[in-house]
């Protein structure tokens, strides 16, 4: 893998958006264009550079980096609801540096951090046509717990889970 799995810090800010765009860019052809084309969109905006800024300062909010040779190749990043829910809002990988662990590495870590927030379960959406992701949640102990039909932009999601630890 040869990649640093951590924290993101404020540094980070410019590398972690345009690593996001290239992910995004990737999916074209995958997912609804207009999806991909909005995400792009917003993400090079003022609005997504404060949010980005905002999280990374925030210790609640796990914003992981991928960096390899001082490049930001993947990110991971999400939340712990209140009640001890831990949200996946995103990861990915360049798709010049996939089929290497690093996505697996940065799920990890990402299930670690939030344990120790105190999350006892961890949930995202996926779409089924994200068949790497797909392999990769379940590889990981990710159940699916529910289906979405048609839901945000037409496409179908799955809310995947992993459960921590029973309480």
């Amino acid at each position: 893998m040869n990649a640093n799995i951590r924290r993101a810090n404020i540094r980070d800010l410019n590398g972690a958006i345009e690593c996001e765009v290239s992910i995004l860019k990737s999916l074209y052809g995958i997912l609804p264009q207009i999806y991909v084309d909005e995400s792009i969109s917003y993400l090079k905006s003022l609005a997504a550079k404060r949010d980005f800024e905002s999280k990374i300062l925030d210790s609640s909010y796990v914003f992981l980096v991928a960096e390899k040779a001082g490049e930001i190749v993947g990110i991971a990043r999400g939340f712990l609801e209140k009640g001890g829910v831990g949200w996946l809002s995103f990861i990915g990988v360049k798709p010049s540096h996939r089929k290497k662990g690093i996505g697996t590495a940065l799920l990890r870590r990402f299930i670690d951090e939030l344990s120790s927030l105190g999350a006892h379960k961890i949930s995202l959406y996926t779409s089924p046509v994200l068949i790497d992701a797909v392999k990769l949640y379940a590889r990981l102990g990710f159940i699916p717990e529910g289906f979405l039909r048609k839901h945000f932009y037409g496409i179908d999601l799955i809310h995947y889970s992993l459960f921590l630890y029973s309480q």
